[in-house]
């Protein structure tokens, strides 16, 4: 038979991506969507190119990343201008994905995360179907090492989940104010968010406040709108709280014309909305999307 030696071209023909079995299988991704997971796919490809050249994609604590433009997610997903923002946050949430802002005009850093215990199949298919865990799923970054060093907890915390009776209470209050004060700082990348708004700092700190006050209270309900609501639902939906949504918080009250005669409750409830308003929000600019692109393909 004939034979070739291999050349690049050849190489790239015969290339495939990586697909994790426990993104497939794992009941604590079942609500991820698929677009997500292969996007997750494509990032592991990029963090091996990452890998490969370590010294110049490693940061400070040891740990690997890699850029990757919304342009570059667009082209490869075939997808619509808003729909990367979308898929990468849903990675985010899922703790699969950390994504870190550089500031003037430098491109984000990426960080892929994987589970500590991957997910592994049962020798024989239950006849009830799993219980989904949606607490306690903890996932690291990728390290020169791959080391375990450095961990972060996450959990996949859903809409439907804070509606839930039996789950366990959260008491911020015991670890203080002080390491309550920071963790939402993180969440909501404190110090980028002020270096590009100087001039809502103020109003940055009073929804922080706002929050910390009812985290830290003793009080089992909270005054959201018309009703209360468990203090404790209140609390994870505060801590779910990211940039975006901040910022999205800080244009709504711009945009407020009429007076506000209780500011506290008004910031409550709106902070408590903020992330039900964004999902929606994204959703709305997918539709509004794919409907342009449509029309773009009929006319």
């Amino acid at each position: 038979m004939k034979t070739k030696s291999y050349t690049h071209e050849d190489f790239r023909a015969d290339a495939f991506y990586k697909y994790p079995q426990w993104l497939f299988h794992d009941p604590e991704l079942k609500t991820l969507s698929k677009a997500a997971k292969q996007l997750y796919v494509y990032f592991l490809n990029m963090n091996s190119l990452s890998f490969k050249n370590a010294e110049d994609y490693t940061d400070e604590q040891g740990e690997i990343y890699f850029i990757c433009s919304r342009a570059e997610i667009r082209e490869l997903m075939n997808c619509g201008y808003n729909q990367p923002r979308i898929y990468i946050d849903l990675l985010v949430r899922c703790g699969l994905v950390r994504e870190k802002r550089m500031g003037c005009n430098r491109p984000n850093r990426i960080y892929l995360l994987k589970p500590v215990e991957p997910y592994k199949m049962p020798k024989k298919t239950p006849s009830k179907p799993l219980k989904q865990r949606i607490h306690g799923s903890r996932f690291f970054g990728y390290t020169v090492s791959d080391s375990s060093d450095t961990r972060s907890s996450c959990s996949l915390q859903l809409d439907k989940d804070l509606q839930e009776s039996d789950l366990p209470s959260v008491s911020l209050e015991e670890n203080g104010q002080d390491e309550t004060e920071e963790k939402i700082k993180e969440n909501i990348e404190y110090k980028d968010l002020c270096t590009e708004r100087k001039l809502d700092v103020p109003f940055i700190d009073e929804l922080i406040a706002v929050m910390l006050d009812v985290i830290c209270t003793f009080n089992k309900s909270v005054r959201i709108g018309a009703e209360d609501k468990p203090r404790s639902l209140v609390t994870r939906q505060y801590m779910r709280l990211n940039r975006d949504d901040i910022e999205r918080c800080i244009d709504q009250f711009a945009a407020v014309t009429s007076p506000v005669k209780n500011k506290p409750a008004y910031l409550r409830t709106m902070l408590y909305n903020a992330k039900l308003e964004t999902d929606a929000h994204y959703i709305n600019l997918v539709k509004s999307d794919n409907a342009r692109r449509r029309d773009r393909e009929n006319d």
